[in-house]
């Protein structure tokens, strides 16, 4: 009996080569690390070698003798991303998404003990009570009261920022491949860190509720995929914030220190890392715009 060409086995064919082709251009172009960590590219280069394989046995099939069937409308729902993903330029995470799924500097902190909460008693008194020492600070809000304040949900710390002096040789260059364990160590060891110079990179984030001179020096920071991209970042102090929109990518020099922010859902008070920056200057827009952790 002569062999006759099977429609169904042939269009199963051509979805594999399309897949196949697929994967090898977003793999040849480096735009794979668009959608995932450079840790899962092992794995997709694998998923491209298995396609191949599979695009050779399906080949087998095409003219195979077979009892006479109806073509499957099912195949759709595999053309249809396969066309999507030629048609559509590849892109990731953009800067503008990454700060539509919400940012709170709270949330960066990584110690508990870095938290405290502030109690006012009847006589006016107020009690600092830190989680990292047994120890409670006891000050008098009339003695504060034109040095610290409540605005937008922000507690200013009685030490204005500009007096911070300057740590002399204690430079912080954060560059993608320091900028994890440094970030950590900012939020970990806010105190300790007070003073040094730092130079950073990222764009400008304008979050509700901060001060009109702040900003939130922000990257996107990826652990797995594209999926689960978060927003990080440093606050930043600058009169001059207003001449930068948000999203706009900058390099950054100034010095560190610290401050503290009531978190807007729970009001609870946390000391956070700031810095009172010095240098300010735009920079090209990355073509990849990720961390990964």
């Amino acid at each position: 009996m002569k062999k006759r060409l099977n429609l169904n086995e042939l269009m199963w064919f051509l979805i594999l080569i399309g897949f196949t082709c697929y994967f090898y251009m977003i793999i040849s172009t480096n735009k794979l690390t668009l959608f995932v960590h450079p840790k899962m590219v092992k794995y997709v280069n694998f998923a491209l070698y298995f396609f191949i394989v599979l695009v050779i046995f399906q080949g087998k099939n095409i003219c195979e003798l077979k009892k006479e069937k109806s073509f499957k409308f099912g195949y759709i729902m595999f053309l249809i991303p396969l066309f999507l993903g030629f048609l559509l330029k590849p892109e990731g995470v953009s800067v503008y998404s990454a700060i539509n799924k919400g940012f709170s500097l709270t949330s960066q902190l990584k110690i508990d003990a870095l938290k405290h909460k502030h109690t006012v008693l009847e006589d006016g008194t107020e009690v600092c009570e830190h989680n990292d020492e047994n120890t409670h600070v006891v000050e008098n809000t009339s003695d504060i009261e034109n040095t610290s304040a409540v605005e937008n949900n922000n507690v200013k710390l009685p030490i204005p920022i500009e007096s911070i002096s300057l740590i002399k040789g204690e430079t912080i260059n954060v560059t993608n491949e320091n900028f994890v364990n440094t970030y950590e160590d900012l939020y970990g060891n806010t105190k300790q860190n007070i003073g040094r110079r730092l130079y950073m990179k990222g764009f400008v984030y304008k979050q509700k509720g901060l001060d009109k001179d702040e900003f939130i020096l922000a990257r996107i920071l990826v652990s797995c995929c594209a999926a689960d991209a978060q927003l990080v970042g440093v606050l930043c102090d600058f009169p001059q914030v207003k001449e930068f929109t948000e999203g706009t990518w900058v390099n950054i020099e100034g010095i560190l220190g610290q401050r503290e922010y009531a978190d807007s859902k729970n009001g609870e008070i946390s000391i956070i890392p700031i810095i009172k920056v010095n240098k300010i200057e735009k920079t090209d827009e990355q073509s990849n715009e990720y961390i990964y952790n």
